[in-house]
Order: structure tokens, then C-alpha cells, then sequence
């Protein structure tokens, strides 16, 4: 009798420990994870900063890279007070395909909105320029090429057509909008 109590004592004091391992592995584990997104944050922040003042995402920068004299553009949305909220690239590219004649089509490039002002309309604000600009060069197309699952609401809510339906709405995978303009 002694000897099973013992025993069985001695597995509740193994399980303990484990129980204080797992703990601690589990703590650790959520530290790191805290971390990680802390860091993302600040980096993504003086990133965006650093190309908003210096980079390609200047209005010269984004005209000299790539652009091979085709129009492309910086669509900014402040807050009244003159804060950034949002930012989104465009260019545009002349297209032909097998059995197609040459169309000019508007790609969506870096788009992002301040976190705070998520669901505030700013990303409408975005898109809604973004047509009205393409349609100002002649595109007749509209295209963007979404992964995360905000970007890919953004492209259904603005009535973009998603051309791979049977990947497109899984997560993590590219999915590819189209809107025809004309």
C-alpha cells in the first residue's frame, strides 16, 4: 500500500515538474511571439517612413523605377490634421495577350493603411482614386495581386473580380483582381 501511494507520488511530483516546464516553454514561447509582431511593427513604421521620404515610394523614385515612360502615380490619404493613413502605388503597363489587341492596364503596387485607421474608409478612399486615376490615363483594366485577407476584402468590396476563385480565398495564397474599366 505505501509502496503504491509512493509511486503514485512520485508520478504527480515528474507530472508537476513537466506541468512547470510547459509552463515556462509556454511563457517563453508567447514572449517571443509578443516580440516578434513588436518588432515587425516598428520596423514596418520606419520602413514606410524611410520610403515615403527617401524611396520608392516618392513620387520620383516610384516614376524612375521601372516605369519605362508609362504614367504611374502615389495616391495618399491624410487625416485632417495631416497625418499619413494610407498610401497606394500604381503604374501602368501596356498589355497584349494571344488574342488580344494592346491594352493598357493599372497595377495596385504597396498598398498599406495606418492600423488605427483600418475600417475607417481609407482604403475605399485609396481604391476609389486609384480607378478614377487609371481611368484619367486611359486604362482599361485594373488589376492587383492581394495576400493577406484585409487586402483581398478591400479588392471584393471595390467590386475587383477575382480571377482564381478556386485558390483566391484561401488564406496565405495569392489571389489575382481584375476590373474592367471601359
Amino acid at each position: 500500500w505505501a509502496a503504491a501511494l509512493t509511486t503514485l507520488l512520485g508520478f504527480y511530483l515528474k507530472w508537476k515538474g513537466l506541468e512547470t516546464v510547459l509552463l515556462r516553454v509556454s511563457l517563453v514561447y508567447a514572449l517571443l511571439a509578443v516580440l516578434q509582431h513588436f518588432l515587425h511593427w516598428i520596423l514596418a513604421k520606419l520602413i514606410l517612413a524611410y520610403d515615403l521620404r527617401y524611396g520608392e515610394l516618392t513620387a520620383h523614385g516610384w516614376k524612375a523605377k521601372g516605369s519605362k515612360g508609362q504614367p504611374s502615380a502615389v495616391i495618399v490619404v491624410e487625416s485632417p490634421r495631416g497625418e499619413l493613413l494610407g498610401v497606394l502605388c500604381v503604374r501602368t503597363s501596356l498589355r497584349s495577350g494571344c488574342w488580344r489587341r494592346r491594352r493598357r492596364v493599372t497595377s495596385l503596387w504597396h498598398a498599406t493603411v495606418q492600423p488605427e485607421a483600418r475600417n475607417a474608409g481609407v482604403c475605399g478612399q485609396l481604391l476609389r482614386r486609384a480607378e478614377q486615376w487609371a481611368e484619367e490615363v486611359g486604362a482599361q483594366e485594373l488589376e492587383a495581386v492581394c495576400l493577406n485577407p484585409a487586402a483581398k476584402a478591400a479588392c471584393w468590396n471595390m467590386a475587383l473580380e477575382l480571377q482564381n476563385p478556386k485558390t483566391g480565398r484561401w488564406p496565405l495564397i495569392p489571389a489575382f483582381f481584375s476590373k474592367t474599366l471601359r
